[in-house]
């Protein structure tokens, strides 16, 4: 998860080649080239195994003996959580993610090889609702 724009770089920026002799396998950047960060290569490759909780609800409706005496047909409150977590060992953000088919990739039109390449693509969003539903 690096590029050669110095920015949105993961931590493994940190440990770069910089100087001769350096020990790392973390190619050197260049200011202005993507000479290391596009080339087909398994450097980036990894297991993207998941299990994600996609949506969990949790609900109580209000008897109806407690509802005549205060003029309600029914109540219910809710709470609701839409992909509250992830369970995986990928390094990137969402391992669901995929950049194929986005404006950068269909000027080359190779959309179809790039199933699973995020490129550090927004992850999903994690929605927290609470609500109550009320019938007169």
């Amino acid at each position: 998860m690096m590029t050669n724009q110095f920015s949105n770089n993961f931590t493994d920026i940190l440990n770069r080649w910089t100087t001769v002799g350096q020990i790392t396998n973390v190619p050197k950047l260049w200011l202005g080239s993507d000479n290391t960060g596009n080339q087909a290569s398994t450097r980036w490759l990894e297991k993207g195994d998941f299990i994600r909780f996609r949506t969990i609800t949790v609900g109580y409706n209000v008897p109806k003996k407690l509802l005549t005496t205060i003029g309600f047909e029914n109540i219910r409150v809710y709470a609701q959580a839409f992909n509250p977590f992830v369970i995986t060992r990928y390094s990137g953000l969402d391992p669901e993610v995929s950049t194929a088919g986005t404006i950068q990739n269909t000027s080359t039109n190779n959309g179809n090889i790039q199933v699973g390449v995020d490129s550090r693509a927004t992850p999903q969003p994690r929605i927290f609702t609470v609500g109550v539903n009320l019938g007169f």
